[in-house]
């Protein structure tokens, strides 16, 4: 059998979709995603949209517990989000950054990455390392715009 071009492609861009549709858990930011009507409530769907409207404040209460990191199809880590903080700027920016520790030795580069989080859901985010005295860190941050007239950066 002689593989063509044609077949090698279609079984590449099939096996990217199936490896890509069992991250998603149905629940986006502790909302689930789909029509409400189906009985599992799961969805392929991971709504990145979610992250132009996430504050501060939504990851908070979230302090100390994890969040697991997919690298690949086979592969996932857990790290710890240990800090939240509100970054103001003179004008209308500001943001916030997300600060992670993980305690395994493994160093994951600097790239984006689903996080799951049992009442977050699924999300992309990109996370940077950082080598503190306490070990690995990843830190996330976010930039935002505030609307003319608001205030509340959180």
């Amino acid at each position: 059998m002689t593989l063509t071009r044609r077949f090698f492609l279609r079984t590449g861009i099939i096996a990217g979709i199936t490896t890509v549709a069992p991250f998603a858990s149905g629940n986006a930011f502790g909302q689930k995603v789909g029509d409400g009507k189906s009985g599992s409530g799961k969805s392929t769907f991971i709504n990145t949209d979610l992250l132009k409207y996430i504050t501060a404040s939504a990851f908070e209460e979230y302090i100390n517990t994890s969040f697991s990191i997919r690298t690949d199809a086979l592969t996932e880590h857990t790290v710890k989000l240990v800090e939240v903080k509100v970054i103001e700027k003179p004008g209308r920016a500001y943001g916030f950054s997300l600060l992670f520790s993980s305690d395994s030795g493994e160093e994951l580069p600097q790239s984006s990455y689903l996080f799951e989080h049992e009442k977050m859901g699924v999300f992309p985010l990109f996370i940077v390392p950082v080598k503190t005295p306490n070990g690995m860190r990843y830190e996330a941050i976010f930039n935002r715009l505030r609307e003319s007239g608001a205030k509340d950066s959180k």
